[in-house]
């Protein structure tokens, strides 16, 4: 009973200490990484490069089924908040008529088992051209969708008439029940008129998934 009273405490402590203070804490010992590592992780913004977001999604991966204390670590499924900027995801260029483009710098760190294991993941940002993601991994839609406790999602560059809207349409068919999406956000790159928006058809059956679930407003 003492022990599980100190470590509540303790967790309680970490709940209150700052990313650094976090991760000098968990640089001490293994046993005091697993007490940092909820903290660390509830929230992740990766605005770097797109070695930063390869390097935290092999991290996911590679613990997913590490044991530490007789305790599998699992990291994936502290991540309660993931936002990827666009500046860590590609690169901007400016054509001939001063538009500026993102161009996504690699596709690789979409991996589809990497973002199976955000189990409890809440809130999603990703300001990456997701018409690029689905093109070189049509399953990402779905194993986005399918994170139990998704609620919030903002994502960038749709694309018209694009793979991503119907990969995203055919799934919200598939789950619509299951689905907890309450807040949608999307960019589409040439304006909201590019992307033909219907309910029941690609990416507008996710706009419209509020009113197919019972007890929604």
């Amino acid at each position: 009973m003492d022990h599980i009273l100190n470590a509540d405490i303790f967790d309680y402590i970490l709940g209150g200490c700052s990313k650094s203070s976090l991760l000098n804490v968990s640089l001490v010992s293994s046993h005091l990484r697993l007490f940092a590592m909820p903290h660390l992780l509830r929230t992740v913004s990766l605005d770097r490069n797109p070695e930063q977001i390869i390097g935290f999604l092999e991290f996911i991966i590679n613990n997913s089924h590490r044991n530490i204390d007789n305790e599998i670590i699992d990291p994936g499924r502290y991540v309660l908040a993931f936002e990827i900027p666009c500046h860590s995801t590609a690169v901007g260029i400016q054509d001939d008529d001063d538009h500026y483009h993102f161009v996504p710098a690699i596709p690789g760190p979409y991996t589809i088992s990497a973002w199976a294991h955000l189990l409890t993941l809440r809130s999603l940002v990703i300001q990456a051209e997701i018409e690029s993601i689905c093109l070189h991994f049509p399953d990402f839609a779905a194993t986005l969708l399918a994170r139990p406790q998704l609620t919030d999602i903002d994502l960038w560059w749709i694309g018209s008439g694009s793979t991503a809207s119907n990969l995203f349409g055919q799934v919200m068919h598939m789950k619509a029940g299951t689905i907890r999406l309450r807040k949608v956000k999307y960019y589409v790159e040439g304006g909201i008129n590019k992307l033909a928006l219907h309910k029941g058809e690609g990416f507008g059956s996710v706009l419209f998934c509020f009113q197919k679930i019972p007890g929604r407003g």
